[in-house]
């Protein structure tokens, strides 16, 4: 049975308390967007479970919060940045205080996500595909075409709205505590318009500080010059914060896409399918994100730990889709 508002999950609730992420077909000749389930999650796992020491870590993490005056919106905020966090308390904090931080300095509050949802929509001209299966634990990898146009987003309000939209987007994964340990591939096709001023920028905050696992980071059909001189520059500026996410990064040719995704035919014809494009603006993604963003909100408000005190006030992180 599926939990209400009024409901309350703990860390060791089974998996029956929750809703379901499995959203109804989108029809055929479409890229099929209702994959970010629990497929392939780890068994070990229930939805909304904590280890004793990642219980402990979001304890910690709380209490230095309190202690920092560090606005704090949720007791499921913060397990889902110490699980991106690696179960350690200080870079934990170190993010929080950074997701924080770039909340202010790009002034989030002051933009609307759906606002800003569709502001991409139109500068990218549809670039984000779709949502479908990785081949890798039944992940989802969010599907990106040559139409992204990143230099269009170089000024400082459009590139407070990309990544608000960005953040919508990547975030709507994170439904339960399984889905934030599966984390996220991106699978991008190649363009001839970039920037690597606002792509280093942006790769720096959606790999280090937003609170969402980049498991692989796909660069498809990248020409000689972008593998010899551009990659080269992106990867080393993001080696400088996290040479993990730096080797995450890897360039594959068309034909190779179809080995990393779990139904090869459900990519669209440009990064090597036959199946149309769902873009950001098509009602059945639009739908999914915001049931996804649904259910996170459920958990904001209801998932608890003993010992952390955080009265929910109706306000949820600027990020957060508002559809309750």
């Amino acid at each position: 049975s599926s939990y209400d508002s009024d409901s309350t999950i703990t860390s060791n609730s089974s998996s029956s308390d929750y809703d379901s992420d499995v959203m109804s077909p989108n029809g055929s000749g479409d890229c099929e967007t209702n994959i970010i389930n629990d497929t392939g999650a780890n068994e070990n796992f229930k939805p909304f479970e904590l280890l004793p020491e990642e219980a402990e870590a979001v304890s910690k993490l709380y209490k230095a919060a309190l202690a920092e005056n560090i606005r704090v919106y949720s007791t499921f905020e913060l397990a889902e940045i110490v699980l991106v966090s690696h179960c350690n308390s200080k870079e934990a904090l170190r993010r929080l205080k950074k997701i924080r931080a770039v909340e202010d300095e790009l002034g989030f509050k002051d933009l609307d996500a759906e606002e800003c949802w569709d502001f991409v929509n139109k500068i990218s001209a549809g670039a984000f595909v779709a949502y479908i299966e990785s081949a890798t634990e039944g992940r989802p990898i969010l599907l990106i075409d040559s139409h992204l146009h990143i230099h269009m987003y170089k000024s400082p309000e459009n590139f407070a709205k990309f990544e608000l939209a960005w953040l919508t987007g990547s975030m709507a994964i994170n439904s339960n505590l399984n889905n934030v340990r599966r984390g996220l591939e991106i699978m991008l096709k190649s363009g001839s318009q970039s920037s690597i001023q606002v792509m280093l920028r942006h790769m720096n905050l959606a790999c280090g500080i937003y609170p969402v696992k980049m498991k692989k980071f796909y660069i498809v059909d990248a020409s000689y010059f972008q593998r010899t001189y551009i990659l080269p520059i992106i990867k080393g500026g993001i080696s400088l914060f996290n040479q993990k996410l730096s080797d995450r990064i890897e360039v594959i040719p068309l034909e190779n896409t179809k080995k990393v995704v779990r139904d090869p035919d459900n990519l669209p014809p440009e990064l090597g399918g036959t199946k149309g494009r769902v873009t950001m603006k098509k009602p059945s993604f639009v739908s999914h994100i915001k049931e996804l963003h649904r259910l996170r909100q459920q958990a904001h408000r209801t998932f608890t730990l003993e010992g952390i005190d955080i009265p929910f006030k109706g306000e949820f992180s600027p990020h957060e889709w508002g559809v309750i």
